[in-house]
């Protein structure tokens, strides 16, 4: 059960990071929060995290992920599938990982090959906003 409690959790976690749903992506996430793009690149906390997914919306409002392969293994979540978006580089096969404490996202990594430095990008949108 716990299982599938968390493989939903981060469905709907992915679903309102497309969709723009910033007050459900901010509760879905933990204080801790750190978010790893396809290049290694970090941002640590609820805030920057908070401010990286409002930029990230803005960068790509018509962003979408089709899931096509969930794997669930204990507080860990596996999405396999392809994003689509108006902008090219955000396009393409990727695997985004989730790892869920008490039903919330503490750690979300994307991976794919030739993936841009998001991380980065995304908080200088959010810093200049600020």
């Amino acid at each position: 059960m716990w299982k599938s409690r968390n493989a939903k959790a981060a469905r709907r976690f992915l679903d309102a990071l497309c969709a723009g749903d910033a007050a459900t992506v901010d509760a879905l996430m933990t204080e801790d929060v750190v978010y790893t793009d396809g290049r290694g690149n970090k941002l640590e906390g609820f805030a920057a995290c908070s401010a990286a997914a409002r930029a990230f919306h803005k960068l790509e409002p018509n962003y979408r992920f089709d899931v096509g392969q969930t794997t669930v293994r204990g507080d860990a979540v596996l999405f396999r599938g392809s994003a689509t978006a108006d902008n090219p580089t955000l396009c393409g096969e990727l695997l985004v990982h989730a790892r869920l404490r008490e039903g919330r996202i503490c750690d979300w990594q994307v991976y794919r090959e030739g993936a841009p430095a998001l991380a980065k990008i995304l908080a200088g949108m959010a810093g200049d906003s600020g």
